[in-house]
């Protein structure tokens, strides 16, 4: 069997079926804290994280 995690393909794939049914992506450099939101991804997983972006975040603790 040759290397590939398992785990972090199924991760890859559960983003990439949330791009397909309409969800907002978001991508980040490795390395980086800042998350974008990615309207046309190119999936370089080398270089980048993916993740759904999340819903109802809020940073003020008065919004709940």
């Amino acid at each position: 069997m040759n290397n590939i995690n398992i785990t972090e393909t199924k991760k890859k794939m559960a983003v990439m079926d949330a791009y397909c049914l309409g969800k907002q992506i978001q991508h980040k450099f490795k390395g980086s804290d800042l998350w974008e939101d990615c309207f046309d991804p190119i999936w370089d997983f080398k270089t980048r994280e993916y993740r759904v972006k999340p819903e109802n975040v809020s940073y003020y603790p008065e919004d709940k």
